[in-house]
This record gives C-alpha cells, sequence and structure tokens, in this order.
C-alpha cells in the first residue's frame, strides 16, 4: 500500500512538473492555493502509520522546484539572485554540523526537508516579481476565501451539532472543550490556521488602504479572512496581530494610513463593530447549547482572562521552556540537531512522539546552539530589512503588497514564540518568506530625479 502511494505520488510529482513546464504562471498559482491546506487536503505517504503528512503545497512545490529547474536548463528562464538566500544556506551548513555530531536519524530526515525548504524558498522567490504580482494576489484571494468560508462552516456545523466528520474540525477543539468551537479550517490547529491567515490579512489590509477599497476578490478575502482570524480564538495570534497591525502602519507611513482611517472612520467601525458583536453572540450562543454553558463564564474567563496564567496550555509551555533552556546549556554550540529535542531527552520518533517546546527561538537555540539560531534569526532580519529597504525603492501594488508581507512576516514570527513548526513542517510559512524574498529583490527603482528604471 506504501509503494502504491508512494509511486502515485511521484507521478503526481511529475505531472505538475510538466504542467509547470509548459504554463509556470499555473504552477505557481497552484503552489499559492494551497498554501493553508495543511491537514484536511493532505495525505500520509504511509498509510499504516500515517506519517510522513504530504501537505499539498509540499506536492505543488516540489513540482515548481521541477519546473523553474528543467526551464533554467533550457535556458527559458534567467535566476535572480535571492538576497537573504546566503543566510539560509549557512543555516543548513550549521545543521549539517549539528546532524554529524548527534548523528540521530529524526535529525537526517529534518536535515532533508531543510534542503526542501531552502530550494523552494529560492524557487518560489524566483516567481515573487512585480510581473507576476497580479497572478499572486489573485490565486492568493480564492485560496483564502475557499478555506475561510470552509472554516466558517466548520465552526457553525459543530454548533448546530454535527459529527466531527462532516465538518472536519478535531474533537479538541469542539464546543466540548470550552463552550465554543474554535475553528481550524483545513489546518492541524485553530492557532496555525491564524498564522496563515496572517498573510492574506495584511496583503489585503495594505491593499484596501493604499488603493482606497481594492477589488471585489480582494475584499472578499479580506472579509472572510478577518472573521475567520477572530473564530480561531487564538490567543497567541491576536497579540501578534496587533504587532502586525503597528508594522504594516509604519511600511506604509503613518500619515496615510491615518487620512485613509479619518476618510473611512465610519466603515471601519462598523466592521469592527460587526466583527465583535457577531463574534460575541456566537460565542455566547455556543456556550448556552452546550454542557459546560452553565459554567460558561468560568469557561470564558479561563481561556480569554488573568486565569490562563493557570491552564495547562500556560504551565506545559512553561515546563518545555525551562527543559529547551536546560538543553542549551548542556549543548551550547551547535545544539542537539534540527528536530532532535525530542529524540534527544525522550526517545521520540517522528510520526509517534514528536516533541518540542512550543517556542521557535528556543528550540532553534537548543537544537541548533548558538550558531544556529544566530544565523537562522539573521536571515529572518535579513529578510526584513531587505523588504524594508525595498519600500524606498519600489512603488505601487509592488510597494503595498511588500508592506504587508512585512508586516505578516513580522507577526507570524512573533507568534512563533508560542507554538512550534516554524521550521518543521508549515509550508506556508516558507512561502510567505519567499514572497517577500523576491518582490524586495525586484522592482521600479525611483531614480535621482524622481523618475524610473527599472531593475
Amino acid at each position: 500500500m506504501t509503494l502504491t502511494i508512494t509511486a502515485a505520488t511521484l507521478l503526481l510529482v511529475l505531472a505538475l512538473t510538466g504542467l509547470g513546464w509548459r504554463w509556470p504562471l499555473t504552477g505557481l498559482g497552484l503552489f499559492i492555493f494551497s498554501l493553508p491546506f495543511e491537514r484536511i487536503g493532505a495525505y500520509p505517504l504511509n498509510a499504516a502509520t500515517g506519517y510522513p503528512l504530504l501537505h499539498p503545497a509540499q506536492i505543488t512545490g516540489a513540482a515548481l522546484i521541477g519546473a523553474l529547474a528543467l526551464r533554467w536548463l533550457a535556458g527559458r528562464v534567467r535566476l535572480r539572485p535571492i538576497k537573504a538566500l546566503p543566510w539560509l544556506l549557512v543555516f543548513l551548513a550549521t545543521s549539517l554540523a549539528s546532524a554529524l555530531l548527534v548523528h540521530v536519524q529524526e535529525v537526517w530526515e529534518i536535515w532533508i526537508w531543510l534542503i526542501f525548504i531552502t530550494a523552494l524558498f529560492y524557487t518560489v522567490a524566483q516567481f515573487a516579481t512585480r510581473q507576476n504580482l497580479a497572478w499572486i494576489r489573485r490565486w492568493l484571494a480564492i485560496s483564502t476565501i475557499v478555506v475561510s468560508l470552509f472554516g466558517l462552516y466548520q465552526f457553525l456545523g459543530d454548533l448546530f451539532g454535527l459529527p466531527y466528520g462532516a465538518t472536519g474540525i478535531r474533537d479538541r477543539y469542539s464546543k466540548v472543550v470550552l463552550g465554543f468551537p474554535r475553528l481550524q479550517s483545513t489546518a492541524l490547529e485553530p492557532l496555525y490556521f491564524a498564522n496563515f491567515l496572517f498573510l492574506p490579512l495584511f496583503v489585503f489590509l495594505a491593499l484596501l488602504i493604499k488603493k482606497r477599497g481594492g477589488d471585489r476578490l480582494s475584499q472578499m478575502a479580506l472579509a472572510t479572512a478577518s472573521v475567520a482570524f477572530i473564530l480561531t480564538f487564538s490567543r497567541g495570534a491576536y497579540v501578534s496581530g496587533v504587532v502586525g497591525v503597528a508594522v504594516l502602519g509604519l511600511a506604509l507611513g503613518g500619515r496615510e494610513v491615518w487620512a485613509w482611517l479619518k476618510a473611512n472612520y465610519k466603515l471601519v467601525a462598523i466592521g469592527l463593530g460587526v466583527l465583535v458583536v457577531g463574534s460575541g453572540l456566537l460565542l455566547s450562543f455556543s456556550v448556552a447549547r452546550t454542557k459546560a454553558g452553565q459554567n460558561g463564564l468560568v469557561t470564558i474567563e479561563n481561556f480569554f482572562g488573568i486565569n490562563v496564567l493557570k491552564t495547562g496550555s500556560f504551565t506545559e509551555r512553561l515546563s518545555d521552556e525551562k527543559l529547551a533552556i536546560k538543553i542549551f546549556k548542556e549543548h551550547p554550540v551547535f545544539g542537539v540537531g534540527i528536530g532532535g529535542f525530542g529524540s534527544a531527552y525522550y526517545g521520540c520518533h517522528i510520526g509517534k512522539c514528536v516533541y518540542r517546546p512550543n517556542n521557535q527561538a528556543l528550540e532553534v537555540l537548543a537544537e541548533g546552539g548558538v550558531v544556529g539560531f544566530t544565523v537562522f534569526y539573521g536571515f529572518l532580519a535579513a529578510l526584513v530589512v531587505y523588504g524594508w529597504l525595498a519600500l524606498k525603492r519600489t512603488s505601487g501594488d509592488q510597494r503595498t503588497v511588500i508592506a504587508g508581507l512585512l508586516a505578516a512576516v513580522v507577526a507570524m514570527v512573533v507568534q512563533a514564540q508560542t507554538f512550534s513548526g516554524f521550521l518543521c513542517c508549515l509550508t506556508y510559512t516558507w512561502g510567505t518568506l519567499a514572497l517577500l524574498a523576491g518582490l524586495s529583490n525586484d522592482g521600479v527603482h525611483k531614480t535621482a530625479k524622481g523618475g524610473r528604471a527599472r531593475s
């Protein structure tokens, strides 16, 4: 059975590679569309163990890599230098050093994954150009609308008692647990789905502000994503979203954002009011319909109030973070290998028990040591710096989307300090990073006289 699925997967990748060779923008569009399909839409390569779980973005991404390689070999495309790539290559080298030192199977498996995401990052960045921007926006909007509407169906379905098999919601996030369902759509967890939504939310919000309304497809994507984001009830995402909004304001320019708010304050107030009141009504209705209804106020206080410091979610994270610091102190230079957190201390095996500290910074520090940590966060900082500098030499929609991507990347990184998976295996994060890297390297430059010259 596993051999059959493997063969079918390879044939699918080959077919999509051929499609990307002939119509590269279609291959890019399929990759952008598949980014949020992390759980629903994914399938296990090994049916017996359920691992590895292949995401559609991994399959379309592999095909896109193959298509670009073939087109380059045939002389049909000229590759551009990507400024942030050297940082990622150095991180790959330091991860190899860690893998050689610990020599654990799980670490080698993750290192192979790192090779893949490095190639994917470079490939998507090649396609992220000013000329392809409208195509990227269109596919991102369509994908966002599809997964957000599915998430709303999932939320309402659980609210009215549809079985888990019909809604696709995991039982741990149903209304039975907290008194209200937490929307997770196609993602593994609500916090992951909220993390993905930073990409469309900030890109389309930036376009809405700059274009005084934007197109209808972008508006619909922004509206559905906003509702879905709130209904994930992800505390870490809410806080990170505020940071992202601040970054977006700085990137677009405070005066321009303020002018837009003054011109549209009624619309903004109505929109926020509908979101808050509507979510509150759904929350209250859900709590009232479940067994947790009699303790509804306590449930809400535990999730959103000061009592959150006493929940297992908080105390377990605190314990895991202390363990990460302990591992770092014992292996300070190269760590225990990327992916070695669980295998080093618990004898866990990927697909059975992947133990992580739920803090991306501490995870990289423990698994990559001070060397890996410095290089990896140097890579992220370089991306942000290159993106910020690109704001000064680009214009139009490209500059606006770069501003949105900057906000999305910063928000994703901030929220990643409350979960693990940034390095493995959330493909949408690397798609987002690649879009920022590519668009920051490509564009219309302003000349000294105020004219424009193509880069």
